[in-house]
This record gives C-alpha cells, sequence and structure tokens, in this order.
C-alpha cells in the first residue's frame, strides 16, 4: 500500500465521489501497489486495516473524536491513538473451497464459513439499507443476520440455505460473536 499524497485528498473531497460512496474504492484501488488486487477483492478486515494505515500515515495517529457519556449525557472530545488499536488474532486457515471450520462455543455446533469481500459486504449494506428504507422509520436492520447468513456455508453438515438462514435466526448471540 503506498502513502497518500496532497493529489489523492482530492478524492477526499470531491462532492460527486463523496454523495456517491465510491471515494473509498477509489482511493484504495489508488494506493494498493499489486496492480491484481482491487478493493472489491479484499475483505472487509483487510479493507478497514487499509484505511486506519492511510488514515495514520496521512493525517497522524491520533484520531479525535466526539463520545456522549452515557450517565450524563454529556458530549466530550477525545483522540483514539490508531497506532494501538489491537489487532484480532485469526489461526483459522481455509480449505480448497476458501471455507474455515470453527465449533461454535455455546451451542457445539461445527460450522463452516468464508470471509466475505469487501464487495460482498458493500452489497449486503445496501440491501439492508434499501429493505429499512422501504419499512420505515420502525424498521430494524438486518445487518448482523444477513453477513452471517453470507458467511456460513455449513452447519453439522447440513448445507441447504434454508436452514442456514433458520439457523442464523435463532443462534446465540455468544455463537454470533
Amino acid at each position: 500500500v503506498g502513502y497518500m499524497t496532497t493529489a489523492d485528498e482530492n478524492i477526499l473531497t470531491s462532492p460527486n465521489l463523496l454523495q456517491s460512496g465510491e471515494f473509498l474504492e477509489i482511493l484504495i484501488n489508488r494506493k494498493i501497489m499489486e496492480p491484481e488486487l482491487r478493493y472489491r477483492d479484499l475483505l472487509v478486515g483487510d479493507r478497514n486495516a487499509i484505511m486506519i494505515w492511510l488514515r495514520a500515515t496521512s493525517y497522524g495517529e491520533m484520531y479525535p473524536i466526539e463520545l456522549q457519556d452515557p450517565k450524563t449525557g454529556e458530549v466530550f472530545t477525545t483522540e483514539v491513538d490508531l497506532s494501538l488499536l489491537p489487532t484480532k488474532e485469526n489461526n483459522l486457515q481455509p480449505d480448497e473451497n476458501g471455507e474455515c471450520s470453527f465449533v461454535l462455543p455455546k451451542s457445539k455446533k461445527t460450522v463452516k464459513f468464508r470471509y466475505l469481500t469487501a464487495d460482498e459486504d458493500d452489497k449486503l449494506i445496501k440491501e439492508d439499507n434499501a429493505r429499512t428504507k422501504k419499512l420505515g422509520s420502525s424498521a430494524i436492520s438486518q445487518l448482523m443476520t444477513l453477513r452471517l447468513q453470507n458467511q456460513i456455508t455449513e452447519v453439522d453438515g447440513i448445507r441447504e440455505k434454508a436452514a442456514i438462514v433458520q439457523f442464523v435466526e435463532s443462534m446465540s448471540p455468544m455463537d454470533s460473536a
């Protein structure tokens, strides 16, 4: 990944790119040095790591944020040191089909799953946004279950999509984390 330049800032300040939501894809595609690797092919975690690295190396590691104290309701500003963000170790190795096997902590069921690409995740976000917009202000986002339904490919040897959807709908939060 290459460092950002002032020319790249044009992408971040372009009203038409910001409105369309394409700014991130264009920026990351410009910064990835491997020509055959593209934004849409990245895993979501890899895309997020690149975004954090670009932010930290371009504007500094301190990232200002606004928070609200849950007890008092008072809004305050603080900073997060991006260089101190922890990474989550993942020792799961995909098989020849790109699937990982995992035993869920609560139900003890064995699932096979695959990681979503940035393109697949973006499509799920758009699908969920369209659904909630259609249903109105009382609609509840289904993004978490949509992601799980699309990641999980097998539950205890069962690969039927309807069974996986039903399993995800009723799984314990401890298993879905």
